[in-house]
């Protein structure tokens, strides 16, 4: 009796212990989660110039079992939108990299753009610290320098240039002008250098003007000797030459023999124009502006009429006869018999005689302006440009001037569209169109994300031209 006592009591608590047991299994306590650290795969990385994507890899020390973000910051010397993109795309001065599930890596892609800075650039990648699983380890930073055009010369070259691309004659200096050259190094014997002149229309060697030395067949011959480096040739006007607006001629070193080669500046472009009297009457953009009013439509211009403004455009314009002139009072559009020679910031003084006042895409303009040149009065002039509300672009009143519009922002940024010719811009609930022409230098850019200021001309069309990515477009 005794003995099955013993063995009911001894099953009765192995009972209750397996009991309790299988009880733990079905109610596990919740185990402690960690958070996921992240470090960049290097510390510093070079991308050639010819590279124009390249990936960072950023290594996490375990797998996610759910998708999260991480935010990254960006600095150094090189500018974003003028030097690089990222993709994804840079808002507020952050990155948000989105890491799916299942993962133990992320990458961000760099997009090079053009750049011919002289230095090499630096993109310094930080891992942010914020509220999410993903925290930076002890390599949170990383480097990546953007290597500049590396420029390479074949030794004991020698080249020969002109040592200006652009001159200017009034047929007031009946002694010319003489045209320099320079050797970049001294040859070892005397070696003929040929250059070839080429005109346009009737404006004929010898008809309108000659050279010293005289030229054969459209070309003369300067002869490069040993220990000279610098040399000249003389273009000449013919004496009481008359002519209306401007004349071009332009000057190339063709290709020589003996071991001397082209230069960077092989072509010399030389501009013929009439004396222009020393005291003139200086018309007001707004008053040439109002004769639209007046002539309820085109009207030509008979006489001598002089106006003074800075040029305002680049090449961001439908063609090389386009520029855009402001002054104190008012701005216009000009269209030139061909293309012009203006450069924006030179404050000139054109003669609009034979001129027609039309209005071109909704734009006044002067067309058919022959003085493609003028006379430069200084170079990098001040501009006073003002800012102003999307409301006040939309009004007119700043028609064909120079302007800036800050906080906007590109509808079709998304770090890797390019430019299109009509690109739309959010500004206080307003859409405005910017105008990109194929001329543009950046037409095939990619747009700047972010909140932007944008400095342009409101031009044909009535919408915004930029006339420099790397200058107007300010982050």
């Amino acid at each position: 009796m005794t003995t099955r006592i013993k063995e009911t009591l001894l099953f009765l608590v192995l009972g209750m212990g397996l009991g309790c047991a299988e009880n733990d299994d079905t109610n596990p306590q919740p185990a402690m989660e960690t958070l996921v650290v992240a470090n960049f795969e290097t510390i510093t990385e070079e991308i050639a110039f010819e590279k124009e994507q390249h990936e960072v890899t950023i290594l996490l020390d375990k797998t996610l079992t759910s998708t999260s973000d991480m935010t990254l910051s960006v600095s150094g010397s090189a500018v974003y939108g003028q030097h690089f993109t990222t993709i994804p795309g840079l808002e507020s001065g952050r990155i948000r990299l989105t890491v799916d599930k299942g993962s133990q890596f992320a990458k961000l892609t760099i997009n090079r753009m053009e750049d011919h800075s002289e230095d090499h650039k630096t993109v310094i990648v930080n891992i942010h610290k914020d509220g999410s699983d993903i925290q930076p380890g002890v390599q949170s930073s990383t480097t990546l320098v953007l290597k500049k055009k590396e420029m390479t010369e074949e030794p004991n070259t020698v080249q020969i240039s002109f040592v200006e691309s652009l001159g200017y004659l009034s047929l007031d200096e009946p002694n010319g002008l003489d045209i320099g050259l320079h050797l970049s190094a001294n040859v070892p014997h005397t070696i003929p250098v040929k250059i070839e002149i080429k005109t346009q229309g009737d404006f004929q060697y010898g008809s309108f003007f000659t050279t010293e030395p005289q030229a054969v067949l459209g070309e003369l011959t300067l002869e490069a000797v040993p220990g000279v480096s610098n040399y000249s040739f003389r273009v000449v006007p013919v004496s009481n030459l008359s002519i209306e607006g401007s004349r071009t001629i332009s000057f190339t070193i063709l290709a020589t023999e003996g071991g001397i080669t082209t230069g960077p500046k092989d072509t010399f472009t030389l501009l013929i124009e009439k004396g222009e009297p020393s005291e003139v009457d200086i018309q007001k953009l707004s008053e040439l502006r109002n004769k639209f009013n007046i002539h309820q439509g085109s009207f030509w211009i008979s006489d001598d009429y002089y106006i003074e403004g800075i040029v305002t455009s680049g090449q961001n314009v439908s063609d090389k006869r386009v520029a855009y002139i402001e002054d104190n009072s008012a701005a216009i559009m000009l269209r030139f018999t061909a293309d012009n020679i203006l450069n924006t910031g030179d404050k000139i003084r054109l003669n609009l005689k034979g001129a027609t006042g039309q209005v071109i895409n909704g734009q006044k303009a002067m067309t058919d302006v022959a003085d493609r040149a003028g006379i430069v009065l200084s170079k990098n002039a001040y501009l006073d440009i003002p800012t102003i509300s999307p409301e006040q672009f939309a009004s007119g009143a700043f028609e064909g001037r120079k302007i800036r519009v800050k906080n906007v922002r590109f509808e079709a940024a998304n770090g890797s569209n390019s430019f299109s010719e009509n690109n739309i811009l959010i500004a206080d609930n307003r859409r405005l169109i910017l105008k990109v022409y194929p001329n543009a230098g950046f037409s095939d850019k990619i747009i700047p994300q972010g909140s932007l200021s944008i400095v342009g001309i409101i031009g044909d069309w009535g919408y915004l031209q930029p006339q420099d990515f790397n200058r107007d477009f300010l982050q």
